[in-house]
């Protein structure tokens, strides 16, 4: 059975779509796991003003190392997809332009929630 473009298309999007869904999912778990693992830490340490201070430094450290991972990781996934739209047929790359729009919007809503933005 020979499927048409317009079928072919719909589930490129959804599988663009559900893959992007998964990406950000994971992300926001992890740092929500970040989170907690750094009130357990302060917890952990009783918080007292000694220590509050190198602790945060050291976890603002952390958040700037993990930023510029998350930047290096999303320039090379961009640099495979431009790869990989070059290699596609017109209608190929209409879809896979939809699609990383639709990435991104998600990425940038959940990065604004926590604070990243």
């Amino acid at each position: 059975m020979v499927e048409s473009i317009g079928s072919i298309e719909r589930r490129m999007m959804g599988l663009a779509k559900e893959a992007a869904e998964i990406a950000v999912g994971a992300g926001v778990l992890a740092f929500q796991r970040a989170q907690v693992e750094r009130q357990e830490l302060l917890r952990t340490l009783g918080a007292t003003s000694a220590h509050r201070g190198p602790v945060h430094e050291r976890l603002s450290e952390a958040r700037v190392i993990t930023q510029h991972w998350a930047q290096l990781l999303s320039r090379s996934f961009e640099d495979g997809l431009d790869r990989l739209e070059d290699s596609l047929p017109e209608e190929g790359r209409r879809v896979l332009g939809a699609g990383r729009k639709e990435v991104r919007r998600i990425a940038d809503g959940i990065q604004s929630a926590i604070g990243i933005a």
